[in-house]
């Protein structure tokens, strides 16, 4: 989960172990901006929109070997402070995959979760 702080910085309220194995450290308290990387790069998709809009964003990234489902959430309090964006990634990896995008009969998908 992910605070909007008073300023606009963005910070890790807490971070699930799987995305502490996707970035190699603890991020629990620390500014998104002050990180850098491809995974990082991911958890930022749809971010902005989602405090822009403060509704749901999500979509679907077809990378080459796999693709990257996410969802940013957002949720304020009552008075519609204090917003906090739940991010939740799914990388899905399809091995011999048809080129329509369906799996081969008996191939299953196999799903890491990046959920911040």
């Amino acid at each position: 989960m992910i605070q909007v702080e008073e300023q606009g910085s963005l910070r890790f309220r807490f971070a699930g172990s799987g995305l502490r194995a996707a970035l190699g450290q603890d991020v629990s308290g620390k500014r998104l901006q002050d990180l850098s990387g491809a995974s990082v790069d991911m958890l930022s998709l749809g971010i902005t929109a989602a405090i822009e809009r403060q509704a749901p964003v999500g979509g679907v990234i077809e990378r080459t070997r796999d693709r990257q489902v996410w969802l940013r959430l957002p949720f304020s309090g009552s008075d519609g402070e204090g917003l906090v964006i739940l991010c939740h990634d799914v990388l899905v990896r399809e091995e011999l995959s048809q080129p329509s995008g369906r799996m081969s009969p008996g191939m299953s998908a196999t799903r890491t979760s990046l959920a911040a």
